[in-house]
């Protein structure tokens, strides 16, 4: 068997090795031809995946250490009969972090500093669900919208005290929030959800956090509705064409990130399992039920630093100082913006996720 992954994917070898030849190769230079002879694909969200890439190949199944599929053409691939899995959810504790230190980051940069802001939520699955229950757990009013809400998801939020509205109610809290993937022919098409007339609902003194998919909010309309609007906070990690990110919109963004929310060593970890477990069940091998902890323990070199989860919810001095000190992200963006300001974005956007792979999640204990 062969089998062909991306390098940065966490604990691969340690995973995969066992089962045949383990070609590795950087993400964004996987070629027809490296796969041609492959029977299994490992990918991240910088491979496309599509019948370019995989028409003449034997490759049976793909799986994506990521929890989006939009780099993945899956009705080519259903129709090509080719097996996918991906890893939803692995890193939506991550994510989660990342917004919470956003907002921490925020009010230490003096630039928001509302004591019970009502948090709007675009996408209530694996992330925004979590994020509704934080919210009310802290004590912050939340609306969300999701179109796609099961019956019981919908109860389960409103039993929380969470408001379930449309599009435009949630727009006008004082934070909004993003976390759809990215779709453009289903129902309910997310590619510039965010666009001229939608950005327009957004109330002066807003916070825009999109820790989603770039392509969910129109670049030049953003561009346009900050230059009008400069009362209006931004935090983006997700940009258009990554990694070739707007420099025009990233100077104008109060917090700029190389897509880096989902990161950390604990979700990289779980989407590598993820997708192991996804493997051996598909090709009918036995499972290592060892293998998790070996792999962990190859990995997860950095001591991990647990803050409790009551010291965050309060947004004081004292946890916000915390946030900033485990997830430095004011620093983060200054690096990030002077990259892109030079010319050398691309090359920072991918150097700055390598690095990050290896974040510890300061709430895991």
């Amino acid at each position: 068997m062969r089998i062909v992954a991306d390098e940065g994917i966490v604990a691969v070898d340690s995973y995969f090795s066992a089962f045949g030849e383990l070609i590795t190769l950087p993400g964004r230079q996987i070629s027809a031809a490296d796969v041609r002879d492959a029977d299994a694909l490992l990918v991240r969200s910088i491979t496309r995946v599509d019948r370019a890439l995989l028409e003449h190949s034997r490759v049976r199944f793909v799986a994506t250490a990521t929890s989006g599929t939009d780099h993945l053409d899956m009705e080519w691939l259903r129709q090509a009969g080719i097996a996918v899995h991906d890893a939803a959810g692995c890193n939506a504790n991550a994510v989660l972090e990342y917004v919470l230190t956003a907002l921490a980051s925020l009010k230490h940069m003096a630039l928001f500093d509302k004591a019970k802001p009502t948090v709007g939520i675009v996408g209530a699955g694996q992330v925004g669900g979590r994020l509704a229950q934080l919210c009310r757990q802290i004590g912050f009013p939340c609306v969300v919208t999701d179109p796609f809400l099961t019956r019981e998801q919908q109860e389960s939020l409103q039993a929380m005290g969470v408001e379930l509205s449309d599009l435009q109610t949630v727009l006008t809290a004082d934070i909004v929030s993003l976390h759809t993937p990215l779709t453009r022919t289903v129902p309910h098409p997310t590619w510039h959800l965010l666009n001229h007339e939608t950005l327009d609902m957004l109330q002066d003194d807003a916070v825009l956090i999109n820790a989603s998919r770039g392509e969910v909010v129109d670049t030049r309309a953003l561009i346009e509705f900050l230059k009008k609007k400069r009362s209006i906070r931004t935090v983006f990690d997700v940009w258009e064409n990554e990694p070739r990110v707007d420099p025009d919109l990233c100077a104008r963004v109060d917090i700029a990130t190389p897509h880096i929310a989902g990161y950390s060593i604990q979700a990289k970890l779980a989407a590598s399992l993820a997708n192991y477990r996804s493997f051996v069940q598909f090709f009918g091998f036995q499972a290592d039920l060892g293998l998790a902890d070996a792999a962990a323990l190859d990995v997860m070199t950095i001591p991990v630093r647990t803050l409790s989860r009551k010291s965050l919810y309060g947004m004081n001095q004292e946890s916000v100082a915390a946030l900033i000190a485990a997830f430095p992200l004011p620093a983060l963006s200054r690096e990030f913006k002077l990259a892109v300001a030079s010319g050398q974005g691309e090359r920072q956007f991918d150097d700055m996720r390598a690095h990050l792979a290896r974040r510890h999640e300061f709430l895991h204990a």
